[in-house]
């Protein structure tokens, strides 16, 4: 599925992992948290997760119907946000991210295919409730499931 396969993809990126660690790492950086985390979450980051970190979140999405019915072909439309403590490490994040998927057209890998990635959109923002750096970028996904 897509969530799993751009999931992987993006803790297997060596330019991410560098901002962001590997779970080892992470652990060492907070010991005693029994669950440090990967550093990529999907709709929301455990409370107390260690920035910098990515929220990856499906906004939009849908299937591409024909005469025959069904086609394997779907789109979706995916928010991955950048969240660091200084603006800094949220946009080198941010731009990380942007780096691996911009244009990416290939086998996630958990077998899902990506024909094509779209960049639809960039921002930078502030949340309140952390007081940390966010840095939004949708991507869209023409792809084939497995």
């Amino acid at each position: 599925m897509l969530p799993d396969g751009l999931r992987a993809l993006l803790l297997q990126t060596s330019a991410i992992t560098a901002i962001i660690g590997t779970a080892a790492t992470r652990a060492t950086k907070q010991p005693g948290t029994p669950a440090p985390g990967s550093g990529v979450y999907w709709q929301q980051m455990p409370e107390g997760s260690l920035l910098p970190g990515l929220v990856l979140s499906q906004i939009a999405g849908g299937g591409t119907p024909t005469l025959d019915g069904a086609d394997p072909l779907h789109t979706a439309r995916i928010q991955i946000s950048a969240f660091g403590m200084t603006y800094g490490d949220a946009k080198s994040l941010s731009r990380a991210v942007r780096a691996t998927l911009e244009g990416f057209a290939g086998t996630l890998p958990d077998g899902t295919f990506v024909g094509q990635t779209i960049l639809s959109s960039e921002a930078d923002a502030f949340d309140d409730g952390t007081f940390s750096f966010h840095c939004p970028t949708d991507f869209e996904f023409w792809y084939t499931e497995s």
